[in-house]
């Protein structure tokens, strides 16, 4: 990620901006400033205009770091291949990939943003 503060005599107001780079080549360029909220309609009309005099346009497929990343690294987690409980690659899988893959309460837990009961010690759990 590369992040650069600037001010811009046009707009006379502090702004931030940061290029995220993704594994899989994707960038994502993210332009902010900040204002009191009421000033939010006048500072967002006057920084549309000079990111559009700079030629900087909204093309594309407009889409959050946050969904971004999200989206990229749960890709990768869900091809990964399985582990049997003991964290080694489970040995039914398909033409002996070594992948690893996380067992299925991790798997709960990344979806649901907590462990399942027995990941946490909870009911039925033997910890």
């Amino acid at each position: 990620m590369l992040k650069q503060n600037f001010v811009p005599k046009e707009l006379e107001r502090r702004m931030a901006a940061e290029l995220w780079f993704y594994p899989d080549g994707s960038r994502i360029l993210e332009l902010s400033t900040k204002c009191t909220a009421a000033d939010t309609f006048q500072v967002a009309a006057e920084a549309r205009a000079y990111l559009t005099a700079k030629g900087v346009t909204r093309h594309g497929r407009q889409q959050t770091k946050t969904k971004a990343a999200l989206t990229f690294f749960s890709k990768q987690f869900r091809d990964a291949a399985p582990l049997t409980p003991s964290g080694s690659p489970d040995s039914r899988s398909r033409s002996g990939s070594r992948r690893p893959r996380a067992s299925a309460g991790f798997r709960a837990r990344a979806r649901r943003g907590r462990p399942s009961a027995s990941a946490r010690g909870g009911a039925g759990s033997t910890s």
